[in-house]
């Protein structure tokens, strides 16, 4: 049992499934039930919880199985509630198990997994000896592997239990089922209904995000037109024209930024200027990590929705701005993109991009600075040779004194002009400079040696 109700009790206690929780409880206690709680009600992260909470209350012990249809559904609801309970996915009383992956250990109590996942299960143990609870969660989603589920689970249902094993209970949740068909397939099982919760909501086009991140396209990236990666793109466009295997006509040319100003009379200039830029068969990789950011800075949803509908929204410049005022504390994100199943390892590389063309900035920029400090420092040198009255002499011990600490004073200055990149390499080489002196010292040892005044005690230092 979680003392208080886990570190997310008031949250738990605000959601609509929290008033059905008894219903829920009595029917859960079925062979079978349907649960049909509309979207942002709770079920999926609470219906599992009550179940674990009334076994613990009680002293019963419990094995709960709860199934959605995609793996990245199984890991981030695992994660949730486990979060809700204070505990860590594998270290408590929840786990998961998906193919190829599988957190779970002694303890575990409460399994989410994929369908197939279960439907191994079932291969090897078709009595599923051991399991209390089997919830089939998002069963609205008719596939072959969800069809067949419902099927085994009801045979199931109707075949004798071996004996010192627990009751096998079934639950079938869903926003937008039939309720009354699943019912009457599993035996006029009992249904508990409860209503869901909506969430405010903003409709943003491309030219808001535009807008509100004063996006700018870089010309060489695999999603500008007229970039390398656009070249291939339309190159393979014209080869499945032209092999017949694509009867759709060739793309009109890209609208200017005139055009686009024209047909957006909202958007800023610089909103347009990214339009005209970006292949629209392509994604902004950039893009979405600057939106990103941007809520991640807004430090919550409200925040992000007064911008949207204040200066930051539409109506914003895509140019240059205020970047100090999207400055906020962090919150959190969840982005979907279709059919893009390598989007994580695009915006690693997109930022990793972003972080090198910076550090080439700083390096051109210290690179100047480095040169401009060598030019005043070779001007310092010439004037002290003049004033020795010996060009190209050394002068005497106070000048050359007076040289060698302008020296370091210029390559110092030069060091803190050039930007990290330049600073590692000048270390780097002092660092060689200083290994081939020790290594010359040790070969030839006398060259320390024998100075008057106290030269040895000197060698010996250096």
């Amino acid at each position: 049992v979680v003392r208080g109700g886990g570190p997310h009790a008031a949250s738990r206690r605000a959601l609509p499934v929290y008033e059905a929780r008894s219903e829920l409880l009595a029917a859960l206690a079925q062979p079978s039930c349907i649960v049909e709680g509309e979207t942002g009600s709770g079920k999926t992260t609470q219906v599992p919880q009550y179940l674990l909470e009334a076994a613990a209350e009680a002293g019963d012990p419990v094995s709960i199985i709860c199934t959605q249809p995609r793996r990245i559904s199984a890991i981030s609801v695992a994660e949730r509630v486990a979060s809700e309970r204070g505990e860590r996915v594998g270290a408590g009383a929840v786990g998961y198990a998906v193919r190829g992956e599988s957190r779970q250990g002694a303890s575990t109590s409460l399994l989410f997994c994929t369908t197939g996942v279960l439907l191994r299960m079932l291969e090897d143990d078709p009595h599923l000896i051991g399991i209390s609870h089997v919830l089939v969660d998002e069963v609205h989603e008719r596939t072959v592997e969800g069809d067949f589920l419902l099927l085994t689970l009801r045979r199931l249902l109707a075949t004798p239990r071996p004996p010192h094993t627990p009751a096998l209970h079934v639950c079938l949740m869903s926003a937008t089922m039939e309720g009354e068909l699943l019912s009457n397939y599993y035996g006029r099982c009992p249904r508990v209904r409860f209503p869901g919760r909506a969430f405010p909501v903003a409709t943003l086009h491309l030219e808001d995000a535009l807008g509100l991140t004063r996006h700018v396209v870089r010309s060489g990236a695999d999603w500008a037109l007229g970039s390398r990666a656009a070249a291939k793109r339309a190159q393979r466009d014209e080869e499945r024209r032209a092999g017949g295997t694509d009867d759709a006509a060739p793309p009109p040319p890209p609208p200017s930024e005139a055009e686009w100003a024209r047909r957006l009379p909202h958007a800023g200039g610089g909103a347009c200027r990214a339009l005209a830029t970006l292949d629209p068969s392509a994604i902004d990789v950039e893009l979405i990590v600057q939106l990103l950011e941007w809520f991640k800075r807004c430090g919550g949803v409200g925040e992000a929705l007064r911008r949207v509908g204040g200066e930051h929204g539409s109506g914003g410049d895509g140019g240059d701005g205020d970047h100090d005022a999207l400055e906020c504390g962090d919150g959190e994100f969840v982005v979907g993109v279709v059919g893009h199943r390598l989007f994580e390892d695009d915006v690693r590389q997109a930022e990793a991009d972003r972080l090198a063309e910076r550090d080439q900035v700083a390096h051109a920029e210290g690179g100047a600075a480095a040169a401009e400090g060598r030019g005043k420092l070779e001007a310092r040198d010439t004037r002290d040779r003049e004033g020795d009255g010996e060009p190209g002499g050394s002068g005497d011990a106070g000048a050359a004194s007076r040289r060698h600490q302008r020296h370091h004073d210029g390559l110092q200055a030069a060091d803190e002009g050039g930007g990290p990149w330049l600073r590692a390499q000048r270390q780097r080489r002092r660092l060689r400079g200083v290994a081939e002196r020790a290594e010359e010292s040790h070969l030839h040892p006398r060259t320390h040696r024998g100075r008057a005044g106290g030269a040895g005690q000197e060698g010996k230092k250096r």
